[in-house]
């Protein structure tokens, strides 16, 4: 499938990146919830849907420091170690958050201390000397955002990342920090990494035409709405057990609108039409549209990717 990926390269890098990105959140827990610690992919599990997203011709692999409480970005990197993968031939990218590593608030934020700290705990976890792109997590309005940006900048100094990136980023905070970067000649955010799928697209007002403007990475994160784009959930129906919907409740529920579910039918009708599934009819979406310049998915199981497979096979036959 390798001679179907499109590649986007992060600018003042050598990065190209896949169309197509892995995001590593389920393994050894499910994204950065502490009451699902253990809860997610077990390693051997995780190693099996990796080397299915490596054979597919992905070469990006997103982690995080939270994610699983540590326990992902070990995963990843015995991944790498045991299969001897050459460091150029995939791209990995971590984030720092103000949460520390017992997954309390950290009551030092998101200081310049407490990031280059965790760049290095999170590159030893990973058996790495460095990343690709190193992300904050999130703003973190307690911490002046000069003295992230200071923190961030001595990490590619140090050769401990080669780019820089923020999540989860408003239009206001992503401006301000590049202008303080340019004022000081630091590094700069070179990628941003914001959900984005089809019921969640108000970055396409802001946020995307000023990367486009800037050359910034445009990545979009929850490509399938936590599980809601492939059609299996309905309003007033108890969630299925083991689903995102059912152990994260709190972060898909705001989907689940009268509007939603009828734009989740018409595109149902739309995927019938084509004889298609609907999650395959999204990753289509997703890998045809331009407004951004790529995309994480996380199939559970290695069988999950045959929807992303089709999108792809159906987009190469539609050209």
């Amino acid at each position: 499938m390798d001679e179907a990926m499109k590649y986007a390269t992060i600018k003042n890098t050598d990065i190209k990146v896949t169309r197509i990105g892995f995001g590593c959140a389920n393994f050894g827990g499910i994204g950065s919830d502490p009451r699902l610690v253990g809860k997610g992919d077990s390693e051997d599990d995780a190693h099996k849907i990796l080397d299915k997203a490596y054979n597919f011709g992905i070469n990006c692999f997103d982690t995080a420091a939270t994610y699983g409480n540590g326990k992902s970005e070990e995963i990843l990197g015995r991944w790498i170690k045991r299969n001897k993968l050459a460091r150029k031939d995939v791209h990995i990218s971590s984030k720092v958050s103000k949460k520390s590593r017992g997954l309390f608030w950290s009551s030092k934020g998101l200081s310049k201390g407490y990031i280059l700290k965790q760049i290095e705990v999170s590159l030893k976890r990973l058996q790495l000397e460095y990343l690709d792109i190193f992300y904050i997590h999130a703003p973190d309005p307690a911490t002046p955002i000069v003295e992230i940006l200071g923190a961030l900048n001595e990490c590619v100094k140090k050769g401990l990342t080669k780019a820089i990136g923020i999540s989860n980023v408003t239009l206001e905070y992503l401006k301000e920090s590049i202008q303080i970067s340019k004022n000081k000649s630091w590094a700069e955010y070179t990628v941003v990494q914001n959900s984005y799928n089809y019921l969640k697209r108000n970055d396409e007002n802001d946020v995307i035409p000023y990367c486009k403007n800037y050359g910034i990475l445009y990545v979009g994160y929850g490509p399938l709405a936590g599980g809601i784009l492939t059609g299996k959930y309905q309003a007033g129906r108890a969630y299925p057990e083991n689903t995102r919907l059912n152990l994260r409740e709190s972060l898909y529920r705001t989907y689940l609108t009268r509007e939603n579910m009828q734009k989740i039918d018409e595109l149902k009708e739309i995927a019938g039409k084509r004889n298609m599934k609907l999650p395959v009819l999204m990753y289509e979406w997703l890998y045809k549209n331009e407004s951004i310049d790529s995309f994480l998915v996380a199939p559970r199981t290695p069988e999950q990717f045959q929807s992303l497979r089709d999108a792809l096979e159906d987009n190469i036959l539609s050209r």
